[in-house]
């Protein structure tokens, strides 16, 4: 993993070529940086309010009436037991340099140790094609 802690090599690079991990200090620096690998995390231990939720699991998709729904609470946990997630966030157009992918508070507070972890900053095409 090629490792570079020099933010103004990415702070002006276009807002499409960048990826933002929060995690805990511990996890960046034991893991992800010292051995150079990503660990992916159960999707049922997520901090994230909208993962928490319950699944919509009826054949016809979003808009079903209750009546055709799938019993989701066993169904939903189960998926989630089995499922891993590496979450990530990008830069949107929009967005002001306050609120930029490494700036977003209410990440810092459900990813990042309650605002005392990091932002990890990866390279959008290295690390899709495995070259982080």
């Amino acid at each position: 993993m090629n490792v570079n802690l020099d933010p103004t090599t990415w702070l002006d690079r276009p807002i499409t070529e960048l990826l933002f991990h929060y995690t805990c200090e511990s996890a960046a620096l034991e893991g992800i940086l010292y051995r150079g690998e990503i660990e992916f995390g159960q999707l049922s231990h997520s901090n994230d309010p909208y993962e928490r939720l319950d699944w919509d699991l009826s054949p016809g998709g979003w808009g079903v009436s209750s009546d055709n729904i799938i019993k989701t609470d066993f169904s939903t946990s189960y998926i989630k037991q089995l499922s891993r997630i590496f979450c990530t966030t990008l830069d949107t157009p929009q967005q002001t340099s306050h609120s930029r992918g490494y700036a977003i508070p209410a990440l810092w507070s459900h990813y990042a140790s309650r605002d005392r972890g990091v932002c990890l900053v990866f390279d959008k095409e290295k690390f899709i094609w495995g070259k982080v």
